[in-house]
């Protein structure tokens, strides 16, 4: 019933088991545990990587449209470019 409520003493049960165990299945503990942990760092490392790539293309969104507004209250290229970090070709798109 502890187990249930106390993630930590049903990782020590583990690990205990783990270290009282035969040689090949604390091996296999081993390798479940090492699989467990590259998973989450994998998993936290994409996301890390997902997050940043959304806030990258949400910014370049943001930017176009105020290009398309400049482009709208006819400004010079050079100045929307310099006002949104974006390329004088990919202003020209825009129009």
């Amino acid at each position: 019933m502890a187990e249930e409520k106390n993630e930590m003493i049903k990782e020590a049960k583990e690990e205990y088991e783990y270290l009282t165990g035969e040689e090949d299945l604390q091996r296999i503990a081993f390798l479940k545990r090492k699989f467990e942990l590259d998973y989450n760092t994998g998993m936290e490392d994409a996301e890390e990587r997902g997050m940043e790539k959304g806030i990258k293309e949400g910014e370049k969104a943001q930017a176009m449209k105020i290009a398309k507004k400049m482009i709208e209250m006819k400004l010079d290229v050079k100045i929307i470019s310099e006002a949104t970090g974006l390329s004088i070709e990919e202003i020209k798109k825009l129009k």
